[in-house]
């Protein structure tokens, strides 16, 4: 089952236009209800307009982050924060509704 860290990663990883990003992370954004998350794809959003206002060519597609290098003025930015979060939490394997949970104050029941 993908999860929306995945759907992220992979949004972040592939390569579209700077519009066709925009749109898949307004729509991912729109599937959330973590806070702190939407908070990340909001400063992936905001950061990404800025690179879409200063790119020449608007049909060129790209990839917001490689994986082994960043590009353009991604690095150590918003759109970084996003991916490296994402990794993290693909990496522990929860979804979002047992991270939110979690957070809450919820934990998993005692195995028997």
């Amino acid at each position: 089952m993908e999860t929306i860290y995945t759907q992220i990663n992979d949004s972040l990883t592939d390569t579209k236009t700077l519009a066709t990003h925009l749109k898949v992370l307004g729509a991912i954004r729109k599937q959330s209800e973590d806070t702190n998350l939407i908070a990340l794809i909001d400063g992936a959003i905001y950061e990404t307009s800025a690179l879409y206002q200063n790119i020449k060519i608007k049909s060129q597609p790209l990839a917001l982050i490689r994986p082994d290098k960043l590009i353009g003025s991604t690095q150590a930015g918003k759109i970084e924060k996003l991916f490296t979060t994402c990794k993290r939490m693909i990496a522990i394997k929860k979804p979002e509704w047992q991270v939110l949970a979690e957070r809450n104050g919820w934990t998993p029941p005692a195995a028997k």
